[in-house]
């Protein structure tokens, strides 16, 4: 008899999944739906789940709540499509770094080494929205980028979750967990800023029934190019 596994209520084949994918979607099913919604991730396997198109959003100079946590929108962008300016033509949406080039992209769930080569993967495909470039640097640069660039920053919890930030033209960061609102402060709700930075903000976070989030691992800082 086949095996059988649920994402989000859809009955999946585990003999179509990667054992690494199994794996997460056991953590992943083990959480509560208000944590569910917070999770970024999700392994390539899955990307047959949902298809849909990206848009420009438009955003990226300031911090626009008005326009992310909108009925409209809020359930069409992830902490990824958030950082990168995009926002998906369906709702319910969470873009994945591969997602565009999902015939070479690396296609396990060490997701600390893939996220940022999947996206790279994701701009040679071409037609990701328009991000042209994405390059690491060691700290945040000096303010005022070129008007076509900005400063993102990139977390990991380990063989579960990634998570993108987003630096502002005032020197300040913001972040959507999941298909949640877009905020402005850290999980212990100081804001996000030059003296509060990705790299030592607080980054654990815990839900009512107990379970843990945490994105310990800081990768690095990144310029994108649109």
């Amino acid at each position: 008899m086949k095996k059988s596994l649920f994402y989000n209520g859809i009955k999946l084949e585990a003999s179509a999944l990667s054992a690494e994918t199994q794996s997460w979607l056991e953590w992943y099913n083990s959480l509560s739906p208000d944590m569910q919604k917070c999770v970024n991730n999700q392994p390539l396997d899955l990307l047959g789940v949902l298809a849909y198109q990206i848009h420009d959003a438009g955003q990226k100079e300031s911090f626009n709540p008005g326009y992310w946590n909108t009925q409209l929108n809020i359930y069409r962008a992830n902490c990824y499509a958030y950082s990168m300016d995009i926002v998906c033509s369906a709702q319910n949406v969470k873009l994945q770094p591969g997602s565009y080039a999902a015939a070479s992209a690396r296609n396990d769930n060490t997701v600390a080494n893939n996220a940022y080569l999947n996206l790279l993967a994701d701009i040679q495909q071409g037609g990701f929205g328009t991000v042209t470039a994405v390059t690491p640097i060691g700290t945040p640069p000096a303010l005022p980028l070129a008007q076509n660039q900005s400063c993102v920053a990139l977390v990991v919890a380990v063989f579960k979750d990634y998570h993108w930030y987003i630096q502002h033209t005032d020197g300040t960061w913001s972040h959507k967990r999941g298909l949640t609102d877009a905020i402005n402060c850290d999980a212990n709700d100081n804001f996000i800023d030059a003296n509060n930075p990705p790299a030592t903000c607080g980054r654990m976070y815990t839900d009512p029934q107990g379970n843990i989030l945490d994105y310990r691992d800081f990768v690095g800082y990144y310029i994108v190019t649109h």
